[in-house]
C-alpha cells in the first residue's frame, strides 16, 4: 500500500486484530467467496448484512473488504461498533463537546464504505433505531455502501432494521447469512 491508502486504512478506524490478518486470512473457505460476492456488488449504494455465529469470519470479512476498497477504488472507509457509534453520539451531548449530534452523523454520512459491527449489541430503545434508521436511510440516499455485522438470525435482523431498512437490503444489497465452521478455531485467523 501506498502512503495515501495507509493514510485511508488508518482512517478506517479498523481494530489492528483485523488489520494484521489481511494476508493471512484469505484461505480458502466460504467467507472467502462470501466477501467476493459482496465485493462485486459494491458500488450501488447497497445495503449489505452478514449474520451468523460468533467466530465464522464475518468481522474479517469486513476488514478484508475494507482492505480491498482503499487498495483498488481509494474510497475513505469507515469501522464501527454499534456501541461505540451510540456513545460517540451521546458524547456530542455533553456541554464541552466540540460536536453536536449532527456532526456525528454527518462523519458517519461520510465515508464511501461504513461498517458497523455487533448490530445487536443494542438497546433496542426507539432513540437507537431512530438513530440508525437516519443514518441508513441518510447512507442510502446518498447511494453509500452500508454493511452491517450482526450474530443475530434473520428474523431478528428483519426486525431490528424494521421494514423500510430491509426493503432497500431486497433492493440493492443482500443478506449473507454465515453458517460455516468456525473461521477463529478453523486456523484461518493467521
Amino acid at each position: 500500500m501506498d502512503t495515501k491508502q495507509t493514510e485511508l486504512l488508518i482512517e478506517s478506524r479498523l481494530p489492528l486484530r483485523y488489520r494484521e490478518r489481511f494476508k493471512t486470512a484469505q484461505g480458502d473457505g466460504p467467507w472467502l467467496q462470501a466477501g467476493q460476492d459482496i465485493y462485486d456488488r459494491l458500488g450501488r449504494g447497497s445495503l449489505i448484512a452478514l449474520i451468523g455465529k460468533s467466530g465464522v469470519g464475518k468481522t474479517q470479512i469486513g476488514a478484508n473488504l475494507i482492505y480491498s476498497v482503499i487498495k483498488n477504488h481509494r474510497w475513505p472507509c469507515r469501522y464501527v461498533t454499534a456501541m461505540d457509534f451510540f456513545l460517540l453520539i451521546k458524547a456530542s451531548y455533553h456541554r464541552d463537546s466540540p460536536d453536536t449530534e449532527e456532526m456525528v452523523l454527518s462523519n458517519f454520512a461520510k465515508p464511501i464504505l461504513l461498517i458497523i459491527d455487533e448490530y445487536e449489541k443494542r438497546a433496542e430503545t426507539q432513540w437507537e433505531d431512530r438513530l440508525l434508521d437516519h443514518l441508513i436511510n441518510k447512507r442510502y440516499g446518498l447511494m453509500k455502501e452500508t454493511i452491517l455485522i450482526s450474530n443475530s438470525n434473520q428474523e431478528s435482523l428483519e426486525t431490528m432494521l424494521g421494514p423500510a431498512n430491509v426493503s432497500r437490503m431486497n433492493e440493492s444489497g443482500m443478506l449473507v447469512v454465515c453458517d460455516w465452521k468456525s473461521f477463529r478455531e478453523g486456523g484461518q485467523c493467521g
